[in-house]
């Protein structure tokens, strides 16, 4: 009975690459921004009319952070070759969710009064994280859809020796089966022996073959 072997996923470094080397500089940015805000509201005094209070940058800037690390890990799966579609879908859905609760705090914001750059920056964000949402929705479905039609069986090998398949390569059974060796028992010796002499010294001879031959003589 064969066993069953999961085809290996894979990923384009074309389109992963960018998009984490853009996010994680974000990312960096952000985090870089919002420590030196929060240095700035500690020396002016936390509170002040029209600064933020530092608990929501705190809080802000801690959800920036998980956002990072989720792709940190996700970079170290793909380097392991542990990162799945689905575990892939799950931490880019909630990466893209994150933006798109702040974007809608900020057009809040932006309703009453606040400056529209920072619209603009979140929209900017949240665009990069659309485009590997995108991308992992693709994968999760082709991977759905190449799970409906089966997996691949590994073949009864009958040599016993275990068959590693390969990406995109599977051999047949037939290809590692023990080459073909026919059970025949040859003589061990260099003597040489006419066609038949074999057959020959199983039969007895006739009796006749002993006897002297007649003389003339005796005949009658």
């Amino acid at each position: 009975m064969g066993i069953g072997v999961k085809a290996p996923v894979v990923w384009k470094k074309r389109i992963l690459i960018p998009f984490w080397i853009l996010r994680i500089c974000i990312m960096v940015f952000i985090i870089a921004a919002y420590s030196w805000a929060i240095k700035v509201l500690k020396d002016q005094g936390d509170g002040r009319k029209g600064l933020p209070r530092t608990h929501s940058i705190v809080l802000f800037m801690l959800m920036t952070v998980i956002v990072l690390l989720l792709d940190i890990l996700a970079i170290l799966l793909f380097l392991r070759d542990r990162l799945t579609p689905n575990t892939f879908l799950v931490m880019t859905s909630a990466q893209t969710g994150f933006w798109v609760g702040v974007l809608i705090m900020e057009t809040v914001a932006v309703a009453n009064g606040a400056s529209a750059l920072g619209l603009i920056f979140v929209l900017f964000c949240l665009l990069s994280f659309v485009g590997l949402l995108i991308y992992a929705i693709v994968k999760y479905r082709k991977a759905k859809r190449e799970g409906k039609r089966g997996q691949y069986a590994l073949a009864y090998n009958p040599s016993g020796a275990p068959i590693t398949p390969t990406a995109g390569h599977h051999p047949p059974a037939f290809m590692n089966a023990a080459p073909y060796r026919e059970e025949t028992t040859y003589n061990q010796t260099t003597a040489y022996k006419p066609q038949g002499a074999e057959f020959a010294s199983q039969v007895e001879p006739p009796a006749y073959y002993y006897q002297a031959p007649a003389k003339p003589t005796q005949m009658v």
